[in-house]
């Protein structure tokens, strides 16, 4: 017994068919009710609010820690404007970290940034883990850090 299809029946019928998949489809692309069940809404975050939260709070850009007579693993923290340029696309420069080739932070992706991987684990790739154990950054702290990685690390 062979099988056949009732679209194959009747042309007419095979493309009332397939119209009705076409504007079922273009329904759910409108809609955004076929979107993925795992597709994350992350809230927007601006890194003024990271230096502020995260950075001033820590006090990074303190002398003795990545501030003008110390600058730990080779970054400065003292501003804004300068640390955004020290941690966004770039290496890694610190001796401890340099031969790994990490991104201090890489946009998009915050468990290959080596900014997320010292402040939110118990270990690091390379170096210590920040801050100094006298800091903790708490939990909402370092979802906003990692959102704001997610989000592109934006300026």
């Amino acid at each position: 017994m062979v099988w056949s299809s009732p679209l194959q029946n009747s042309p007419g019928q095979a493309r009332r068919a397939a119209l009705a998949m076409l504007v079922g489809y273009l329904t759910l692309s409108c809609s955004g009710e076929a979107s993925s069940a795992d597709e994350e809404v992350v809230p927007d975050v601006r890194f003024d609010e990271i230096y502020q939260t995260v950075f001033s709070r820590a006090l990074c850009g303190e002398s003795k820690c990545h501030g003008e007579e110390n600058r730990g693993g080779d970054l400065d923290l003292r501003d804004q404007e300068t640390a955004y340029g020290q941690l966004v696309g770039e290496t890694a420069l610190g001796p401890k970290c340099l031969n790994l080739a990490l991104k201090r932070v890489e946009p998009g992706k915050p468990e290959e940034s080596l900014l997320f991987l010292k402040l939110a684990h118990d270990s690091s790739p390379c170096g210590d883990v920040m801050p100094p154990v006298a800091i903790v950054l708490t939990d909402e702290e370092l979802l906003l850090l990692e959102n704001w990685i997610k989000n592109g690390a934006p300026e």
